[in-house]
């Protein structure tokens, strides 16, 4: 995984997340700081791509995503050797679909899903399309796992709000099969 975290911390110091230095000379930590700062979210590269809703019921389930990434990063930077999902990366590269994507994909997804706008907005009701179409998919192929960290209860790998791999293949499978 040395080579996905050079990777990124490349692109963070691209975007002015990190200081300018060469990647070699950027601590894993610096890295994760970089993308979830903790005490203060909202200058971190999570936040800047994936900014929270307003909505009260979707806040819930963006803020269990949240845990979900600060409890594999704080396992990661506890043991180096504890691997970090690939749906952590998929967050870390803005890979996910989400406000700031391009237009285009965002279309992709919230087309199919009876959420599509004129101006393909990933908004609220995308949101509450795409959490439902994970939440369906999820349930399907994973039973769901949570541990007990810091007082609170993490759900390893929750439905999102945000138009990760699995949803794309779940909107696939749903438009092939004529469902």
């Amino acid at each position: 995984m040395k080579y996905l975290h050079d990777i990124i911390k490349i692109r963070y110091v691209r975007e002015g997340y990190l200081p300018n230095y060469p990647y070699h000379m950027i601590s894993d930590n610096e890295m994760f700081n970089a993308f979830m700062p903790g005490d203060d979210d909202t200058l971190g590269y999570f936040s800047y791509y994936y900014p929270a809703p307003e909505d009260p019921d979707l806040l819930v389930k963006y803020n269990t995503l949240v845990d979900t990434l600060k409890y594999h990063i704080a396992m990661h930077k506890a043991d180096p050797s504890y691997e970090i999902p690939a749906f952590v990366y998929s967050y870390m590269f803005a890979g996910a679909v989400g406000v700031r994507s391009n237009y285009k994909y965002i279309h992709d997804i919230i087309n199919p899903l009876g959420a599509g706008n004129i101006d393909d907005a990933y908004t609220e009701q995308a949101m509450a399309a795409v959490y439902n179409e994970s939440k369906y998919y999820l349930d399907r192929v994973q039973t769901d796992k949570t541990v007990e960290y810091e007082g609170q209860t993490i759900h390893l790998r929750p439905p999102t709000i945000f138009g990760e791999a699995h949803v794309v293949k779940s909107i696939r499978q749903r438009l092939s099969s004529g469902i």
